[in-house]
């Protein structure tokens, strides 16, 4: 059912596919620049829960001062797949969610993806597996 990075997954059943996909995929992202300029203070994210996902996933960003706040997603390849948000945000905490949907309204396939967050000089990468 399940084929991640050329290995098929087919021969795990229900959790164990997805417990192996968990631990498998938890570096995927490592090294993925947290910012730019050392200004990672100002911005802040968790990771998006639940993740993996497979009809929505949520995430908070909390920003310390208004400003243009530009959240997007991308898939493994580098392409975007889905604006979530572009424009200025109060300060404090915002919450934000993916349906698992491209900016057609499509259902995307099952992989992993990044959202991205860019404020000012700061970028975070979040690292989010869809799995339907």
């Amino acid at each position: 059912k399940y084929v991640i990075l050329g290995f098929p997954l087919y021969f795990m059943v229900g959790d164990d596919a997805r417990t192996f996909l968990q631990k498998a995929l938890m570096d995927i992202g490592a090294g993925v620049g947290e910012t730019m300029h050392e200004s990672i203070k100002k911005i802040s994210t968790g990771k998006p829960y639940p993740e993996p996902f497979s009809t929505k996933t949520k995430f908070s960003i909390v920003i310390p001062q208004k400003m243009v706040v530009d959240v997007r997603v991308f898939d493994v390849s580098g392409r975007m797949v889905r604006i979530i948000h572009t424009g200025k945000l109060d300060k404090g905490k915002h919450t934000f969610a993916w349906n698992g949907r491209n900016n057609r309204g499509r259902a995307v396939s099952n992989s992993v993806y990044f959202i991205v967050i860019n404020a000012e000089e700061t970028r975070i990468t979040r690292k989010v597996i869809f799995l339907k």
